[in-house]
């Protein structure tokens, strides 16, 4: 897919079924809208459809939500958002959102309440946390230097990857 697409960093996305943190996300993201950094930030939730999403509480909190949608289209929009905003309130087994959006450009900002599961070793963000505190101060800092965002995302050739996992076997 040709992913040259224009970046709005005022946009922000949730890829992810709504069971893993959907609600917590929604709370996080009203309590940023509180500063003065994010008050034109809009957040798109996508989800795969196997789980119900309270679409009303979106409305209620001027969230859009996208439904489920093709891959290609996944793709597209996570391309053209500036972050990956994702409370993730189950330990994630792998993370293939944060990968995505990491190999789109897409800055993956991700709380974990639960535990990392994979993500320390499957993503480079320097942005996937346990604390909240952390997570605020390095979106706040984000949002200062926002178009020099330049992480590689992780290289997955099996060469490179099987080192990881042995670290974590």
């Amino acid at each position: 897919y040709d992913m040259k697409i224009a970046k709005n960093f005022n946009k922000f996305i949730y890829t992810s079924a709504g069971i893993k943190g959907l609600n917590e996300t929604v709370d996080l993201f009203k309590e940023i809208k509180k500063n003065y950094f994010f008050k034109k930030t809009e957040l798109l939730v996508l989800n795969p459809g196997y789980d119900q999403v309270d679409v009303e509480l979106l409305k209620k909190n001027k969230i859009q939500f996208g439904g489920s949608l093709p891959f290609k289209d996944v793709l597209m929009e996570t391309a053209s958002s500036g972050v990956l905003f994702y409370v993730n309130k189950m330990c994630e087994t792998f993370g293939i959102s944060v990968v995505l959006a990491e190999i789109l450009g897409a800055a993956p900002f991700v709380l974990c309440l639960n535990g990392y599961g994979a993500l320390k070793e499957v993503s480079n963000s320097p942005y996937i946390t346990n604390n909240v505190e952390e997570f605020q101060k390095n979106l706040i800092e984000f949002t200062k230097k926002q178009n020099s965002y330049k992480i590689p995302a992780k290289d997955f050739r099996s060469s490179v990857i099987i080192k990881d996992w042995l670290k974590v076997i």
